[in-house]
């Protein structure tokens, strides 16, 4: 089971909260509200790299506008729609979320 610190939940929920259906982030200010959440460019940085520590994002590649790093379980109905042929679950918040990572670890055993 992964534990998320408060600023890995809220990054991970404003993360899921403006999540299209490329199912891709980039890390930076330009691409996520800092301010709302309370955050300097640094705190960004470390809490964005935690989330991919953790296994929930992993990179993707790099574009002209950064590296993009995609959900690790597809949050998107798109994304479900070309791994499974279907939408499989709802993911509406970081349980939602982490739920899925861990079972779908549970199905790879």
């Amino acid at each position: 089971m992964i534990t998320l610190t408060d600023k890995e939940n809220l990054l991970a929920q404003e993360l899921i909260e403006t999540t299209d259906g490329t199912d891709a982030h980039i890390c930076h200010q330009d691409f996520i509200d800092i301010e709302t959440l309370g955050f300097n460019v640094s705190t960004l940085k470390g809490v964005f790299g935690s989330l991919v520590q953790k296994g929930l994002l992993f990179y993707n590649h790099t574009n002209d506008n950064g590296e993009i790093y995609r959900w690790s379980v597809p949050v998107d109905e798109e994304q479900q729609n070309n791994k499974f042929n279907k939408k499989m679950y709802d993911i509406k918040n970081v349980s939602d979320l982490l739920f899925q990572i861990d079972k779908q670890k549970e199905e790879r055993i």
